[in-house]
C-alpha cells in the first residue's frame, strides 16, 4: 500500500503528536498536583487509615484489596453529646465542660419513679399504670437504640418520665401552677435544707413558642389526650447556644425528637431531683423549644450547692460550656 505523503498526512501526524504530548503533560501535571497533595503529614494518615504499613505493603503487592463505602455521619458521638458538624449547626458552638454532668442510672426502676410522681403532683393526676410506663418506655428505648444514628444518646442521663394528663392553654400558666409545685415538693423532700427560687414572677402569657419550630405543639397536644411517657435527654448539646440547639433540633424532627421546652426539666425534677439538681456541676438546663417574653429570651433552670433557681435567659447566641438544652423521644 502506496503511503500518503502529501501536506494533509503530515498535519494529522502532527495533530497526533501534539495529542500524544498534550496527555503526557496532563498525566505529568496531574501526577505532580497528586504528590503536592499527599504530603508527609496526608501519607501518615493515609497509613493509620489503612492499618499500618504492612498493610500498605500487602496492597502494592496486590495481596488485599481495599473496599470503599460511605461512611455512616452518626448524629452523636461515643458520649452521649450531639455532633454539631454532622446536624448542619451553623452558630455558636463551644466544648463542653466535663466539670459539668450528669450520672447515667445504674438501673431503672419504673415502680419508683412513677411512685413519685405520684407523691409529689396534686390529688387525681391522671398517670399511666407502673406496667405501661415500663412498657411503652422499653418500648420507644429499643426504637432509639435501633437507629445507629442516635442510639449513643443513652450513653449519658437519659430519663423515662410519666407525663400526666393535663390540658394546658397557656403553658407559663401551667407551669406555674401544675408543674413547678410539684417540681418544688420533690426538691425540698430531697434537699429539705436548700431554698427553690423563681425569679420569673408571673409566667402566664410569657412562655411562647417559636414561629419557626413546630414540634413542641405535639408534645401539648398528648397531655390533652392522655396520659403519656416520654424519654427526656437532658444534656445532649452541652456547649451548644440556644441558637444551635434550635438549628439542630430541625433536623432531629425527622426522627420524633424534640426540643425540650419547661415542661420536662420540670418533671425530670420531680422524678430524679436527686440528680437534676445534685449541685452546682450539674449543668444548667435551656429550654429552647420557647421563647419567654420576646425571641431574644428563654427560660432556665439552673441548680447550686444551696438552691435551685427558675431564670429567664438572654444571650441566645452565647455558647455556655456548662449548659444544654435537651431532647424529648415521643416514642
Amino acid at each position: 500500500m502506496e503511503r500518503s505523503s502529501g501536506p494533509g498526512a503530515r498535519g494529522n501526524k502532527i495533530g497526533r503528536m501534539s495529542l500524544k504530548k498534550e496527555a503526557i503533560m496532563s498525566s505529568f501535571q496531574e501526577n505532580l498536583d497528586f504528590l503536592d497533595f499527599l504530603r508527609p503529614k496526608r501519607q501518615l494518615a493515609l497509613r493509620d487509615k489503612l492499618g499500618g504499613r504492612e498493610n500498605v505493603e500487602a496492597l502494592l503487592r496486590d495481596e488485599m484489596e481495599v473496599q470503599l463505602i460511605p461512611k455512616v455521619r452518626l448524629f452523636v458521638d461515643h458520649t452521649g453529646r450531639l455532633i454539631p458538624a454532622h446536624l448542619g449547626v451553623k452558630a455558636a458552638v463551644c466544648d463542653e465542660n466535663r466539670n459539668f454532668y450528669l450520672n447515667r442510672l445504674a438501673e431503672t426502676n419504673y415502680e419508683e419513679i412513677l411512685i413519685r410522681f405520684q407523691q409529689f403532683f396534686s390529688p387525681g393526676t391522671i398517670f399511666v399504670s407502673a406496667v405501661e410506663f415500663m412498657d411503652r418506655a422499653e418500648a420507644a428505648k429499643g426504637k432509639l437504640m435501633g437507629n445507629n444514628l442516635l442510639a449513643n444518646l443513652f450513653n449519658r442521663a437519659a430519663w423515662p418520665l410519666p407525663v400526666p394528663q393535663q390540658e394546658v392553654q397557656d403553658i407559663g400558666r401551667s407551669i406555674q401552677n401544675f408543674f413547678l409545685p410539684a417540681a418544688l415538693m420533690a426538691y425540698r423532700s430531697q434537699f429539705p435544707n436548700r431554698k427553690f427560687n423563681i425569679y420569673c414572677g408571673e409566667m402566664a402569657g410569657k412562655i411562647l413558642p417559636l414561629t419557626d419550630y413546630n414540634g413542641y405543639d405535639r408534645i401539648i397536644a398528648g397531655m390533652k389526650d392522655g396520659p403519656g411517657v416520654v424519654w427526656y435527654f437532658p444534656n445532649p448539646m452541652q456547649g451548644f447556644s440556644v441558637n444551635a440547639q434550635r438549628e439542630a433540633g430541625k433536623l432531629l424532627r425527622q426522627h420524633n425528637l424534640i426540643l425540650n421546652g419547661p415542661i420536662e426539666p420540670v418533671l425530670a425534677l420531680v422524678g430524679f431531683a436527686g440528680e437534676m439538681a445534685r449541685d452546682y456541676n450539674t449543668p444548667g438546663y435551656d429550654c429552647p423549644a420557647n421563647s419567654w417574653q420576646s425571641a431574644g429570651r428563654s427560660l432556665y433552670f439552673r441548680a447550686y450547692d444551696d438552691e435551685f433557681r427558675v431564670y429567664d435567659y438572654g444571650l441566645l447566641g452565647h455558647a455556655s460550656d456548662g449548659c444544654s438544652g435537651g431532647l424529648v423521644f415521643l416514642g
